[in-house]
């Protein structure tokens, strides 16, 4: 991610890759890339401008052989931090669906092994979760969910859908708006991304996964820090709640994970 935000493109493809090549979720770090070298800019190019910035911008030309050549770089990368999940993929395939007796999830479209295994053996699928035992889960895992669900959805609403509109539709108003919401460190541009990568796994996490992955999952996206400051600036009580449980459950989960006692 620190790559992306220096624009050093191949580095973060190697890096998402490697991480695909551990965790199959690997493959949702591509949005970052796509994000960086077609949404952005493409965002970027259609704000409202003065007449004197217009005349000094590139002609539509040049700007659309800029497009074409990010779009074709964006899928050679993205398609590089595919690799090792469709070579598991493949892999699981040619074992199990080539034999004489092909396992049964072979006739799926597509045929995913990953998904037939969560689904048999961790009893992973939506809402399959939400039952009263796991309800202690969802308890220990509701402080990351929260403060995650809650300032994505700050974010999105306040700054993302406004830059949206004032980049499909500008005004004038609009555009002064954008530019006031940008001083602040928490609405800035830049967050965007992290923001949606979050409420996406969020939302996964919440419906659709064994929902207390969260304490480990959370720890390792910046957004989370994020908005653990922005709880701290703005909401200093939330903050400081925040900060207690965190220092309370850093120091229970060395005993839990340790021991390999739930929520590991």
């Amino acid at each position: 991610m620190l790559y992306c935000a220096r624009a050093q493109w191949v580095l973060a493809t190697s890096c998402f890759a490697l991480a695909c090549a551990f965790r199959s979720n690997g493959v949702t770090l591509a949005g970052f890339i796509i994000w960086g070298l077609l949404i952005e800019p493409f965002l970027t190019s259609r704000k409202v401008s003065a007449p004197a910035e217009q005349m000094s911008r590139p002609s539509d030309h040049l700007v659309s052989q800029v497009a074409i050549g990010n779009l074709l770089y964006s899928v050679l990368l993205t398609a590089v931090v595919f690799i090792p999940f469709v070579w598991y993929q493949l892999s699981a395939y040619l074992a199990f669906c080539t034999a004489a007796s092909p396992a049964s999830w072979c006739t799926n479209v597509p045929p995913l092994m990953y998904g037939y295994v969560q689904a048999k053996y961790w009893n992973v699928g939506f809402l399959r979760y939400w039952t009263l035992q796991q309800l202690p889960n969802f308890i220990i895992a509701m402080p990351p969910l929260t403060l995650l669900l809650t300032y994505s959805t700050y974010y999105l609403r306040r700054a993302f859908l406004l830059r949206i509109r004032t980049s499909l539709s500008p005004t004038s108003k609009d555009a002064r708006i954008a530019e006031s919401l940008q001083s602040s460190p928490f609405l800035s541009p830049t967050i965007a991304p992290h923001a949606i990568h979050a409420l996406a796994i969020t939302l996964m996490l919440l419906f659709s996964a064994h929902t207390q992955i969260v304490l480990r999952l959370a720890a390792s996206m910046p957004f989370t820090y994020w908005a653990a400051a922005w709880l701290l600036v703005d909401y200093r009580r939330w903050g400081n709640y925040w900060v207690s449980w965190s220092v309370l459950w850093g120091a229970m989960s060395i005993v839990l994970w340790t021991a390999f006692l739930p929520p590991a």
